[in-house]
Parts: C-alpha cells; sequence; structure tokens
C-alpha cells in the first residue's frame, strides 16, 4: 500500500515539476526541463528512502549509531543531487544568454538590412527626381530656352516693324484722301470762280 502510494506521489510530482519548468522557462528544452524534473524526483525519492531507514533505526539495539549512517548517506545523495541541478542550471544559463546573443544578432542584421533597403529607396526616389527636374529642363525641338530667349526679342521686333509699317501705310492712304479732297475743293473753287468769270476750269489731274 505504501509502494503504491509513493509510486502515485512520485508521478505526481513529476508531473507538477515539469508542468512548472515549462511555465518558468518556456524556451528551455525539454530535455533540460525532464533533466530538472528527473533530479526533483529523486530528491523526493531517497527523503523518502531515508526517513524510512531512520525509522527502522528506531527498531534497533545502536540508534544513535544507524542515524548516524544514514544521515552520512542521506547528506552525500542530496550533495550529488545538487551538484547535478546546479550543473543543470549552469547549461541552461548558458543557453538563454546564447539565445539572447543570437536574438540581438538577428535584431541587429535585420535592421541592417531595413536601413539598407531605406537607403536604396531613397537613392532611387533622389535619382528620379533628378531624372523628372532634367526632363522639364530639356529643350523643346524648336529650340532650347536660351534660343527662345534671343528668338523672342526678334520676333518683337518684327511685330514691332510690322506694325509701323501699317502705320505708316495708314498716314499714306489719309494723307493721300487729304490731298485728293483738297484737290476736289481748289477744283470746285476754279470751276466756281470761271462760271463766274467765264473763263473754263482746269481739268483736275488723275490721282496717282
Amino acid at each position: 500500500m505504501k509502494t503504491r502510494l509513493f509510486a502515485f506521489t512520485f508521478g505526481l510530482l513529476a508531473l507538477v515539476l515539469r508542468a512548472q519548468a515549462q511555465q518558468i522557462e518556456p524556451s528551455l528544452p525539454a530535455a533540460s526541463i525532464a533533466e530538472r524534473a528527473r533530479i526533483e524526483a529523486d530528491r523526493s525519492r531517497e527523503q523518502a528512502r531515508f526517513e524510512k531507514e531512520e525509522a527502522a533505526c528506531y527498531q534497533r539495539f545502536a540508534v544513535t549509531d544507524c542515524l548516524r549512517e544514514v544521515r552520512v548517506r542521506r547528506r552525500a545523495v542530496l550533495e550529488e543531487l545538487r551538484r547535478q541541478e546546479i550543473i543543470l542550471n549552469d547549461e541552461e544559463r548558458k543557453k538563454r544568454a546564447a539565445e539572447q546573443i543570437r536574438r540581438a544578432e538577428e535584431k541587429a542584421a535585420a535592421q541592417a538590412q531595413q536601413e539598407d533597403a531605406d537607403k536604396r529607396a531613397a537613392g532611387r526616389q533622389e535619382h528620379e527626381e533628378r531624372l523628372k527636374r532634367a526632363g522639364q529642363k530639356k529643350p523643346s525641338p524648336g529650340g532650347n530656352e536660351a534660343g527662345q530667349g534671343v528668338a523672342g526679342p526678334q520676333v518683337r521686333a518684327s511685330d514691332a516693324g510690322s506694325t509701323s509699317a501699317a502705320s505708316r501705310a495708314q498716314d499714306k492712304k489719309a494723307f493721300d484722301e487729304k490731298q485728293l479732297k483738297a484737290q476736289e475743293r481748289k477744283a470746285q473753287r476754279d470751276k466756281a470762280l470761271s462760271e463766274k468769270s467765264g473763263t473754263p476750269a482746269r481739268r483736275l489731274p488723275d490721282p496717282p
């Protein structure tokens, strides 16, 4: 009965320890978790065994010597289990440190890649902007800006010359009309005078 109760207690303790180890250190490998559970189970089993041996010592004649022997062996066993636990703790500590270093290196590498990608994107954007600005400054097929700047005054001068010629033509036409009207008025006056004096009036010259 006691053996079955101890076996049940041992199995339940191992499950509890394994669950606690997984909650505390979810990143640890299964081997480390199992090893820690084994150490705790061995410690509980040895403690129970030594307690039974101590109880048996009280049934003997040399109780003190029996208890001393049991306690010496128990101390040795528990110290060995403690030594194994310390080794396991050191290994887990080293693994956690290595994992932290690996994660830090991966993070730094990812950050460096992102920065490099950002630099390349910024370089492409700057290159595209330069091309766009160069395309806007590109001279048209009819001539460049300088040519347009030179041709502008020439066109304006030509327009001014055309305007002046038209103005001179209008002035000449108006002058000719005035001259013709003046000649007509003079002819009318001459005709009127000739009719009064009986002298035939002179014929007006043909207009130019």
